[in-house]
């Protein structure tokens, strides 16, 4: 599976209303991060620095306009930014 696939997997994950938040942003997350190269955005590394911050740290997220998360949280949000800014660089490559 593609990178840009397994993205569009993840989106799609995060916006089914069927399945609880929590569980929608955590697979969101592992998959985002799956896709990433970077030792810093391995999933578990982002998950020690979210938890350590505040246990629920997912309840202070959103999903935006976009599709993508956000949170009110400016540490968390500047945590989940990496796997945005994912998001924004392959959006990028399909519209070249």
């Amino acid at each position: 599976m593609s990178s840009t696939t397994k993205l569009q997997f993840a989106r799609k994950k995060l916006l089914l209303t069927e399945i609880p938040f929590q569980l929608r942003v955590v697979s969101y997350l592992r998959i985002s991060c799956s896709v990433a190269q970077k030792e810093d955005l391995r999933y578990s590394n982002l998950m020690r620095a979210l938890i350590s911050h505040d246990v629920d740290w997912w309840k202070t997220c959103r999903i935006n306009m976009a599709g993508g998360l956000t949170s009110s949280d400016p540490t968390i949000n500047a945590l989940l930014h990496p796997i945005e800014a994912l998001y924004q660089s392959e959006s990028l490559l399909l519209a070249a």
